[in-house]
């Protein structure tokens, strides 16, 4: 439960919308311009996943007509792998010889937020969560602690990558789809950012009135429950949530989005996205973002949509668990 009122007054996202590998089995994230937001060195220097989350941070920003946020916080499943790799394969190829230190330095999981700290000059408060697929939540729900003991503006995000070597190995357990296990989610990659703050900042702020998550393996009943927790606790009922945000993957068989759906929310607009952007330990997040667009009037693709009652989306649910379990619910509202 939120004790205080919290914002959304700016948001990014990089994502693949829809970009499939020759194979289908990854949706690949498309890399932007760099050279409106980063110098070359950098460019150079850093990883494809700093890279992008250093330019999804300054789109962020820029959307919220902010220079330098008082916080930053990112959640990451799995952190910088491309650099961890690379450091692995050099110690293999030098036989454990010596070899610049660089991708090691940049291997860890909160070199993003440093990174985006260096970039911005900022001193603030500096942190980085790995919940697998709860990391977001995490880190979204630290930035609104943060909010509610009067900082004023942080910025927080949700940062994964899939290089070609995890992607294999994810595959071979089983965790993600491949040519001979096809009953597992495509695996995605994004870099998804939000200002989080204490005041409106414009007319196309979004209020965010709950959030909740749910660790383990749940039955549909506690998800019900927890469901209706956190839209008491938001003084909102279900039959006033016009929309429902569902991280459900194509093609799966995953009861709780169905059930959710017909059951307490038959009269809402439904959409999905996973079946854009794939599945990953942060997907959640780039469902914040579709909510965010809907509240903020955009119109998205018709891909989206799995239900459509061409109504104006003015409180939206968004649910989403990754591979059953890490249940997460997040309530916003335009103001």
């Amino acid at each position: 439960m939120l004790r205080k009122e919290i914002y959304i007054n700016g948001f990014s996202s990089i994502n693949p919308i829809k970009d499939l590998d020759e194979e289908g089995d990854v949706y690949r994230c498309v890399e932007p311009d760099y050279k409106n937001y980063i110098d070359t060195g950098s460019v150079r220097r850093l990883g494809k996943i700093q890279r992008i989350a250093l330019v999804g941070a300054k789109m962020c920003l820029e959307d919220a007509n902010l220079i330098v946020p008082d916080a930053i916080i990112t959640g990451t499943g799995l952190g910088c792998l491309s650099d961890t790799e690379k450091f692995l394969g050099n110690m293999l190829d030098e036989e454990a010889g010596l070899h610049s230190p660089t991708s090691f330095i940049q291997s860890t999981h909160n070199t993003i937020s440093g990174q985006i700290a260096i970039m911005l000059k900022c001193h603030g408060y500096n942190n980085t969560y790995s919940h697998r697929g709860l990391s977001f939540e995490r880190a979204l729900e630290d930035a609104c602690l943060l909010v509610e003991e009067g900082t004023e503006n942080v910025l927080v995000g949700a940062v994964d990558e899939i290089p070609e070597s995890t992607l294999r190995i994810t595959q071979k357990i089983k965790t993600f789809h491949s040519e001979t296990n096809k009953e597992e989610p495509v695996a995605g990659e994004g870099v998804h950012y939000f200002i989080i703050a204490n005041s409106k900042l414009h007319e196309n702020s979004i209020r965010l009135l709950g959030s909740s998550s749910l660790a383990e393996e749940v039955s549909y009943e506690d998800v019900v429950l927890e469901c209706n927790r956190v839209l008491f606790c938001a003084g909102i009922e279900p039959n006033e949530v016009d929309t429902i945000v569902l991280g459900n993957n194509p093609g799966l068989t995953e009861p709780h989005y169905q059930q959710l759906k017909e059951e307490l929310f038959s009269h809402s607009s439904v959409l999905q996205f996973k079946n854009l952007v794939g599945e990953s330990f942060t997907a959640s997040a780039f469902g914040m973002i579709l909510a965010c667009k809907l509240l903020s009037g955009e119109v998205p693709d018709k891909r989206f949509y799995l239900k459509n009652n061409n109504s104006k989306a003015k409180t939206v649910l968004v649910y989403n668990h990754f591979k059953g379990t890490s249940h997460s619910f997040f309530i916003l509202q335009n103001v």
